[in-house]
């Protein structure tokens, strides 16, 4: 997003034009991330944000109410964390979520089944 709002926005904040995320067209047959994937990957990489700040760099209608909106399930589950005015990735839950997901594996395995994916 290449537009002059993103630029004020930059300048306003005293952030570099360049950590705010670029995106890319889909490639055909490629599926687009959603607008709450698009938040999550932007708070995993850059760190804790505000949802003004979420706002202006991704274009969210409805401003910074609708990215606690959207973030609402992920806040819930443990992924993000809202916290002085500014999401945080948990960095627990992916250790979590692989220790879950490695127990589903060995329970699966157990049983019969063929578990392939990623590090399980």
């Amino acid at each position: 997003m290449h537009n002059a709002i993103e630029r004020m926005a930059c300048g306003l904040t005293g952030q570099p034009y360049a950590v705010w995320p670029q995106v890319r067209t889909a490639e055909p047959g490629e599926r687009t991330p959603s607008l709450t994937e698009s938040i999550r990957a932007m708070i995993k990489i850059q760190g804790p944000l505000t949802a003004q700040q979420i706002s202006l760099a991704l274009d969210v209608p409805g401003s910074s109410g609708r990215v606690w909106a959207l973030l609402k399930n992920d806040i819930r589950l443990g992924r993000i964390v809202a916290r002085e005015g500014q999401f945080h990735w948990s960095w627990a839950y992916d250790v979590q979520m692989q220790t879950k997901l490695r127990d589903a594996a060995k329970l699966l395995r157990r049983h019969g089944y063929v578990v392939t994916g990623g590090e399980l």
